[in-house]
């Protein structure tokens, strides 16, 4: 299953989509609070990426065994639902973002773990729980890490480097996606000047 690594470098491709949408999500955008606000936007979100993996928590809490429920019902479209309300009261609370913009941006992230992790040849995920328990897809990409096998050293050197390349080519979409937003006829900024 692709790590933590992978689910948080989306942010990198996210990130500035999430940036020029700014004004468009918080209510008072022209305050003096909007960077703070897009910070605290941009943590959430990437938070939202993270989310579905943290099911493990309540598993160990219990002396459960974390590994084998991984996967199940956290990464359901149910969960990205529920996660959705909760982004969006985080998001009103804490940056001042509009509701229901802010809880589409949360589902949007949730969800976005989710399709992630369809690309693991394992067990599958979750994704229509409770009408199917796991749906396999049989899509490799993400094939590396087994979490229960700490001493397969090339194994983990392959993951990591798939994810380290994983998270260059979302800085890369970040860029170009910077590039594609930015404002038409915005005057240069003077590192651009000739």
């Amino acid at each position: 299953m692709p790590s933590p690594l992978a689910h948080a470098s989306l942010i990198l491709a996210a990130g500035p989509v999430v940036v020029r949408a700014a004004p468009r999500l918080l209510r008072e955008p022209s305050s003096d609070l909007a960077s703070r606000q897009t910070a605290v936007l941009l943590g959430l979100t990437a938070f939202a990426f993270v989310a579905p993996d943290l099911d493990f928590l309540p598993f160990l809490a219990m002396g459960l065994d974390a590994s084998r429920l991984h996967g199940g019902p956290s990464h359901s479209l149910i969960a990205a639902a529920l996660f959705a309300p909760l982004f969006g009261l985080a998001a009103a609370r804490w940056a001042g973002a509009r509701i229901l913009p802010a809880m589409a941006l949360g589902g949007a992230a949730y969800a976005t773990h989710i399709g992630l992790d369809l690309f693991n040849p394992g067990r599958g995920v979750g994704v229509l729980w409770p009408l199917q328990e796991r749906t396999p897809t049989g899509l490799r990409w993400f094939e590396g890490a087994a979490h229960n096998d700490v001493k397969n050293w090339g194994r983990h050197r392959r993951t990591f480097l798939n994810e380290i390349s994983f998270a260059a080519a979302m800085l890369g979409l970040g860029v170009l996606l910077w590039r594609a937003t930015a404002p038409r006829g915005a005057s240069p900024t003077p590192e651009e000047t000739p």
